[in-house]
């Protein structure tokens, strides 16, 4: 009989201690739900390091080939659209003025336009966005004395490869800051691992 009550009295104890302090049942519950988003976060940043790297491999090796589709569409649209189009029409003299430049390749783009091509009457060989110094019928004369030689898609290539520097500039130190992030998740993630571990000797009171 003395037995019979030692056992229930030294269970209850142990069952009590188990619900208290650092290795408690609720203690080890939130451990685990720490231990699960670490590795969720650890995951979720991984892939987004992936993702980004995948994207300035893209860009990297398929800028000449955008460079070159904008050279068509942008001298389509110069030599098609120029004083046909009256939005299209401000538009490229507000691009020749801001870049200083004439035609999508170079001046000699408007000879073959429809603008000149449609309108023998015109005295003008190119628009008088591409002057120099702007004034009226200015583009009579297409001596680079007298207009911008450079066409626009050299400018706006220049300006489209100053910031694709910036952007990945700014990608890599993002970067950089993931894969930081991501080692410190990997040795937190190890850590609480470690602690969670079922051990592999128990002492129990007797």
């Amino acid at each position: 009989m003395r037995s019979l009550v030692i056992i229930p009295v030294t269970m209850a104890t142990y069952v009590r201690t188990t619900n208290e302090g650092c290795c408690s049942v609720s203690f080890l519950k939130f451990v685990l739900h720490i231990f699960n988003f670490i590795f969720f976060y650890t995951f979720l940043l991984l892939l987004i390091f992936l993702l980004e790297a995948v994207a300035g491999v893209i860009a990297y090796v398929y800028q000449e080939q955008v460079i070159s589709e904008l050279e068509i569409s942008m001298n389509g649209t110069f030599t098609s659209q120029y004083q046909f189009d009256e939005s299209r029409t401000a538009a490229i003299d507000r691009l020749q003025r801001k870049y200083k430049c004439c035609g999508a390749l170079g001046f000699e783009d408007w000879h073959y336009s429809r603008w000149l091509k449609e309108n023998p009457e015109e005295k003008r060989k190119v628009p008088d966005s591409c002057c120099k110094t702007e004034t009226l019928s200015c583009g009579v004369r297409d001596h680079p004395s007298n207009i911008h030689d450079v066409g626009c898609i050299r400018a706006l290539e220049r300006q489209i490869k100053d910031h694709l520097n910036i952007l990945g500039g700014v990608g890599l130190g993002i970067c950089l800051v993931q894969v930081f992030g991501m080692i410190l998740s990997c040795c937190l993630y190890m850590t609480i691992r470690d602690y969670i571990r079922p051990k592999k000797h128990y002492n129990y009171e007797r």
